[in-house]
């Protein structure tokens, strides 16, 4: 029973990884850096998710009229 909840957590994150990688894109203010836009609520979550992936948080907007943070990080391999 325990290795098929592990095996069900394992397939949810590698999902919620690859949705990650999917919606963010590359940041015009670093060669390496990447960015995704989150709704404010959600950065604490994204920023730990992003960690947890072992990518590098460079930093953070304030969030905007419409309520969206952006976050810049660096992939994994590239933390400089």
């Amino acid at each position: 029973m325990k290795s098929l909840v592990s095996e069900l957590k394992s397939e949810i994150l590698k999902e919620e990884f690859a949705e990650i990688r999917s919606r963010s894109t590359p940041a015009v203010c670093g060669a390496f850096e990447k960015q995704i836009k989150v709704k404010s609520a959600e950065v604490a979550k994204m920023k730990a998710t992003l960690k947890k992936m072992g990518n590098f948080i460079v930093g953070q907007s304030p969030p905007s009229n419409s309520g969206m943070v952006t976050i810049w990080f660096n992939p994994v391999g590239v933390n400089l």
